[in-house]
C-alpha cells in the first residue's frame, strides 16, 4: 500500500511506522479495551480520506484508499490424517445439513394455489423489481356478507360502488378515480349485485337451462 498520499506530519508518532505493509496480528483488543485506549486527539489529511485517531499507544491511521486490491479468499483447514474419501462425506453431510428439503412438504391447497399463482404471475418489470398478482378467494358467502351490512338497497349500492372502485384503482393507479360516484359505476354494482342475487337465488333453474 502506498502511504505517501497520507503526509503524516512530521511531529507525531504513529502506533505503528509500517502500518501499510501486511503483517502479522500481535494482539485483538476487544471493545472492554479499545474505547479507553483512544486519546482526544484527531488529525485530518489533506486528502480528506484519512483520519490520525491518538491512542495510548501513538496515532493510529484510519480511512480507505483507492488503491486497494479487493480480493476474497476461501480457505478449508483438515487434519492430514484424514483421506479423500473421508474429506468427501464430511462435506456432503455438511450440505446436507444445510439443505431445506421441501420435496416431502405437503402443502395445503391454499398454499398450492398461491404457488401456481405466482409461477404463471411472476416478472420482473424495467426497474428490476419483481412483480406477481395477488391471489384473491372466491369465498361464496361474499354476497351474503354484502348484503349483511345494511337492509337500504341504495346504500348496498354505494358499498359495492366504492369496492369496485378501489379494486380498479389498484389495478391502474395511473387513472385513479376519486369523489362521488358516477352514474356509471352505480349502474355496474347494481348489475352485478342483481346478476349474483339471480344467481344465488336460481341456481337450480339456471342449472337445467
Amino acid at each position: 500500500m502506498d502511504t505517501s498520499e497520507i503526509k503524516i506530519p512530521s511531529n507525531i508518532d504513529l502506533a505503528d511506522n509500517d502500518f501499510g505493509i501486511p503483517g502479522e496480528i500481535d494482539l485483538l483488543i476487544g471493545c472492554e479495551l479499545f474505547f479507553e485506549l483512544l486519546r482526544p486527539n484527531q488529525l485530518r489529511s489533506p486528502c480528506e480520506k484519512w483520519l490520525l485517531q491518538e491512542t495510548v499507544f501513538g496515532y493510529i491511521v484510519v480511512g480507505s484508499s483507492d488503491k486497494f486490491e479487493e480480493k476474497s479468499y476461501c480457505g478449508l483447514a483438515i487434519n492430514s490424517e484424514i483421506n479423500s474419501d473421508s474429506l468427501n462425506q464430511q462435506l456432503r453431510a455438511f450440505w446436507e445439513i444445510e439443505t431445506v428439503d421441501e420435496s416431502s412438504k405437503e402443502y395445503s391447497l391454499e398454499e398450492e394455489t398461491s404457488e401456481t399463482q405466482y409461477q404463471n404471475t411472476h416478472y420482473r418489470n424495467e426497474e428490476g423489481r419483481y412483480v406477481v398478482q395477488l391471489p384473491f378467494k372466491k369465498d361464496p358467502n361474499c354476497l351474503d356478507d354484502l348484503l349483511k351490512c345494511s337492509n337500504n338497497y341504495t346504500k348496498l349500492l354505494h358499498i359495492l360502488s366504492y369496492i369496485f372502485r378501489f379494486i380498479k384503482n389498484c389495478r391502474n393507479p395511473s387513472v385513479k378515480r376519486s369523489g362521488k360516484l358516477h352514474y356509471s359505476e352505480v349502474n355496474e354494482a347494481e348489475l352485478w349485485l342483481i346478476k349474483n342475487l339471480q344467481t344465488s337465488a336460481f341456481k337450480e333453474e339456471i342449472d337445467a337451462l
